[in-house]
């Protein structure tokens, strides 16, 4: 069993964090200086959800020629 809240993906670290009132898995971007947040009903949700979000980022700032904020 892992009981670690803290995912990575590209280098990304992501926290995880339960928000019993919503019932879902909140998720925010921990070692980057924007600000990247996302949601999932399940862990797994979540995790897509975290990958999305930050091929999206990474995307839009190659597409705008701003360099990313790097962990």
């Amino acid at each position: 069993m892992n009981l670690s809240n803290i995912i990575e993906y590209k280098n990304y670290l992501a926290e995880l964090v339960l928000d019993t009132e919503d019932n879902i898995i909140v998720g925010h971007v921990i070692n980057t200086a924007d600000t990247i947040s996302f949601h999932g009903k399940t862990v797994r949700e979540a995790k897509a959800a975290f990958h999305d979000v930050l091929d999206t980022y990474l995307a839009a700032c190659k597409e705008e020629g701003i360099e990313p904020s790097l962990p």
